[in-house]
């Protein structure tokens, strides 16, 4: 009986200490994780992260998770988050999830037995600390709803004399905001930045970037993130797009490609021969032999960052613009914008291959995506035209030659209506996307919104 009240009173001891020393100040030199949108410092990197789990609780609630652990000298730290699509910080959820993700953890340790609890926050948000024993050792747990996200914090505890240096360790997490991530953000674009075009511009042509799509003012930066609707819920869990920079006459000097929230590859704009260009780096996917083994790593190749470059054409009829083109290297056409003025519409290709780089040799179809603007250039309904894999065949006759058999590629189309919030300069800042369905009628996929900076 001493025993076990010794046990019961250590882990109270630990669970004062965690709910005091954690807190939401900035640490330096913390490890920060952009797409879990957290930091912690800890005293080495971590030894495994394993991204891409699909988890299943007992309740039935399905989440998208990723485990990153780390060793303090005989003990193990293992920090856990997951999204889904429920607010878990609902008076009415968060309860039941907390102790939920308490009962599981507890269950699938080995003889697990839980040593005590106690209802905790950080940052506002509701969590649980608990302590355990089972087959495995004693361990420290935290758990905390935010919003459709949460976090599991575990130390195992296996040298007591080193307890309490531990859980001050541990408890040094925190959530980020957006602006504590930008640092982060800017340090991972660096890295994939290719050296600027240094060629001398030519003579101006007729319009600028910022005219070309529709941007009012002396725009800086644009910074774009996107959501996706939960049904009918957001909850502020947006994924950073791209981030484009603007120089004083209004024309691109860098563009930051992101996919997944993280950047992909990151533009340089200029001059290439008297032609407006970009050089682009690409970091280029791993390639992943996943194991089916849980005490072994998966076999991760790294890939070569990718350098292109590719040269943008302008046709005008008189002042009027009336197509962007851009090529690759080879000269073929990478991505191209026709303007139709009359019918205030404009069509935009892109070669999906590209993206696919393992596919690159492939010839797909192009996606379209037809604009119709109103009368400020701003599309107020897109159609997207997909390649459905199936064409119309038809002969025609060719003089000489007889019948030649033309294929031409069906097209599967889903229309896009749009609405608006706009700032004082008249540019937009968050536009909702409204999918239009047979079956549902107008149904809201997602919104984005746009940061947008300027020149004083």
């Amino acid at each position: 009986m001493t025993k076990q009240f010794a046990r019961v009173q250590l882990v109270l001891i630990l669970l004062a200490a965690g709910q005091t020393v954690f807190g939401q100040q900035s640490q330096p030199e913390e490890f920060v994780s952009v797409l879990g949108r957290f930091g912690i410092t800890m005293p080495a990197p971590y030894v495994d992260y394993r991204p891409f789990i699909e988890l299943k609780t007992t309740a039935g609630q399905k989440f998208s998770a990723a485990t990153y652990r780390w060793v303090l000298d005989s003990d193990q730290v293992v920090v856990s988050y997951g999204a889904g699509s429920v607010n878990l910080e609902d008076p009415k959820q968060s309860d039941a999830f907390l102790t939920g993700m308490k009962n599981d953890y507890v269950a699938k340790a080995a003889h697990g037995s839980l040593l005590a609890e106690k209802p905790t926050t950080l940052g506002g948000h509701p969590g649980i600390i608990f302590g355990l024993d089972s087959d495995g050792g004693r361990a420290i747990v935290w758990i905390y709803a935010v919003k459709n996200r949460f976090y599991v914090l575990s130390l195992s505890v296996n040298e007591p004399e080193k307890k309490d240096a531990h859980v001050k360790t541990v408890t040094t997490f925190r959530f980020l905001s957006s602006e504590d991530l930008e640092p982060r953000f800017r340090q991972l674009a660096d890295q994939i930045t290719p050296a600027p075009l240094t060629e001398p511009a030519p003579n101006k042509r007729l319009t600028n970037d910022l005219q070309d799509f529709r941007l009012n003012g002396r725009v800086k930066a644009v910074i774009t993130e996107e959501e996706k609707f939960a049904g009918t819920e957001l909850f502020e869990d947006r994924a950073r797009t791209s981030v484009d920079f603007y120089d004083e006459s209004g024309n691109l000097t860098k563009s930051e490609q992101y996919s997944g929230g993280l950047p992909q590859a990151v533009r340089m704009y200029g001059y290439v021969k008297g032609d407006r260009a970009y050089r682009e780096m690409r970091k280029l996917p791993d390639l992943i032999l996943k194991t089916n083994d849980p005490k072994k790593k998966d076999n991760v190749t790294k890939q070569p960052m990718e350098i292109k470059i590719f040269r943008i054409k302008y046709k005008y009829s008189g002042n009027q613009l009336l197509e962007i083109r851009v090529n690759r290297e080879d000269g073929e056409e990478f991505e191209k914008y026709v303007f139709t003025p009359k019918d205030n519409k404009v069509e935009h290709t892109i070669d999906p291959a590209y993206f696919m780089v393992f596919l690159r040799d492939t010839i797909f179809a192009k996606d379209k995506v037809i604009s119709q603007l109103d009368d400020k250039g701003i599309a107020i309904e897109d159609t997207v035209m997909t390649p459905s894999g199936r064409t119309d065949d038809a002969s025609q006759a060719i003089p000489g030659a007889g019948y030649v058999n033309i294929y031409k590629e069906r097209y599967e189309s889903q229309k896009i209506k749009y609405t608006y919030e706009f700032d004082q300069q008249g540019n937009w800042i968050k536009r909702t996307a409204i999918m239009v369905t047979k079956d549902k009628g107008d149904v809201a996929d997602h919104v984005t919104y746009r940061k947008i900076t300027y020149y004083p």
